[in-house]
């Protein structure tokens, strides 16, 4: 009894510990690539990804747009230009030449694949709702030759073997345009209101010989209450965010010391991680509408995942005895 106590406890203190290593390990891949410092780049899971598969090769220069519709009517458009990946090299972190790798850089990249929606969690998360209670159908055009639409419940499901298979998208930039909903006789009335409520802020809040601060307070707020009526002031914002879309176990198995004052030594085993860059820039216009484009590209990289720990290990080809 003792000594299973000691397990379970040894087991609760080295796991949390191998899983910062194995996100550790994500961080320095993407660092090497970009030559950022490794502590400025934040790597986050991501949402469960719609993957969509074309029986015809895909290259850069194709052009691909997504018509959605509920209930037949379209919801949203996403266009999509291909564009040329990351060049396919070995990562440094790879196990060591000789072990049996079962995925590679060129079977991934190969797959004829994109992601729908790969930059917007948020509707893609609307349309799984929607199709819970409504029919929600993807028609999709390659280079201008349309196909018939796929439920969403059959997308969802290959979309799934193809994540757990380790699939590599293609890498995309998309266009998607959201519209301003605010009927023009409902801006009148809400702009008055914002102008009266910005004249009293002067007036009553700052008077006469009020600070600068006090002004360009209520200038924020007369303009947080424009938008709010469907007039917003022309912006544009760029972000780069970084996720782990999908994650494989390989056939190559190590035994490691890693943290040794924290008894990290054991049996590791090799994960292929798809690392999701996506690069947004989102364009607000005077009328609220927006257009988002994003650029979003794929790498991989190996970690080693503990999967035991063992005081002693020797390997019998791919099969780790203790």
């Amino acid at each position: 009894m003792r000594r299973i106590f000691l397990v379970g406890a040894l087991t609760l203190l080295v796991f949390p510990i191998q899983a910062l290593a194995a996100g550790q390990c994500v961080q320095q891949a993407i660092a090497e690539r970009t030559g950022l410092p490794a502590d400025q780049i934040q790597v986050t899971d991501s949402e469960t990804p719609l993957f969509v598969s074309f029986e015809d090769a895909l290259a850069v220069g194709d052009h691909i747009r997504f018509d959605v519709r509920v209930d037949g009517e379209t919801f949203l458009t996403e266009d999509l230009d291909l564009i040329a990946d990351e060049a396919a090299s070995t990562p440094a972190d790879a196990p060591s030449s000789g072990k049996d790798l079962s995925l590679g850089d060129g079977a991934l990249a190969a797959t004829p694949v994109v992601e729908l929606l790969a930059a917007q969690p948020a509707r893609l998360g609307v349309l799984r709702r929607l199709a819970e209670q409504r029919d929600v159908q993807v028609i999709t055009s390659h280079n201008g030759v349309t196909r018939a639409g796929i439920p969403w419940i059959d997308l969802a499901a290959q979309s799934e073997t193809l994540r757990a298979g380790g699939v590599k998208p293609h890498a995309v930039v998309s266009t998607l345009t959201i519209k301003a909903d605010t009927q023009p006789a409902q801006k009148d009335a809400c702009t008055q209101q914002c102008d009266d409520e910005q004249y009293d802020c002067y007036l009553y809040r700052c008077g006469q010989f009020g600070s600068a601060s006090c002004y360009n307070a209520c200038d924020d707020q007369w303009l947080d209450c424009l938008e709010h009526c469907g007039i917003c002031q022309p912006s544009s914002t760029t972000t780069t965010t970084y996720s782990i879309v999908s994650t494989v176990a390989l056939n190559v198995f190590e035994c490691r010391v890693d943290f040794p004052m924290f008894y990290g030594k054991g049996i590791y085993r090799a994960y292929d991680r798809t690392i999701k860059r996506t690069d947004t820039t989102t364009t607000t216009n005077s009328d609220c509408s927006q257009t988002v484009t994003t650029t979003v590209s794929y790498s991989h990289t190996y970690c080693f995942v503990f999967q035991y720990p063992s005081s002693g290990c020797y390997s019998v080809g791919t099969a780790f005895l203790c």
